[in-house]
């Protein structure tokens, strides 16, 4: 009852052929197909023994942003045959992916100065400090991580993480609106 359709004026989207009720599934997406902060402890085996043999507890102890972005740069680049249940190829979907971004954290510091906006500049060097701190943090506590993925890796794996990921009933927090209704 749904299908994947691309159309000029909305772009590429879910469309429904038939009623939907309130509460239906809409799409379902088998677990083995998803990359998950909160994934059970065989889920990561293989990427840890490869890329934090000497400090496991760096990865696990990373926020989702950071842990996400490590799981989707070891897919890229170190082992793109999921070893999870049924050796998952992600490589395809990988690849799918946009390799840069032209967010704000990419602009030169002219360009953010003509923002005029100075909330805005910090907010990106915050993220530039965060984000390096976080990298050099995994350096440190892994040789493994240091040789397979660059700052550059690390912050595109960050950044598709963040623009793509979701938290639900599986994962993550749900959005809670009572500090925007207070």
């Amino acid at each position: 009852g749904v299908e994947i359709v691309a159309s000029k004026n909305a772009g590429l989207g879910l469309y429904s052929t038939q009623n939907l009720s309130a509460n239906d599934i809409v799409i379902q997406v088998p677990t083995k197909l998803t990359l998950s902060v909160e994934s059970p402890t065989d889920y990561n085996t293989a990427m840890e023994t490869k890329l934090f043999s000497s400090n496991p507890k760096a990865y696990r102890n990373s926020p989702w942003w950071a842990a996400l972005s490590i799981q989707l740069n070891y897919y890229d680049k170190v082992d793109s045959i999921n070893q999870r249940s049924g050796g998952v190829n992600m490589k395809p979907w990988i690849d799918s992916l946009p390799r840069s971004y032209d967010t704000p954290l990419h602009w030169s510091e002219s360009s953010l100065q003509e923002l005029q906006y100075r909330p805005m500049m910090e907010a990106v060097a915050l993220q530039k400090r965060v984000w390096r701190k976080r990298y050099d943090d995994l350096v440190a506590a892994s040789n493994e991580f240091a040789s397979h993925i660059s700052y550059d890796d690390f912050v595109w794996g960050c950044e598709t993480a963040r623009s793509r990921a979701f938290s639900g009933a599986y994962s993550g927090s749900a959005f809670n609106p009572v500090p925007y209704a207070t």
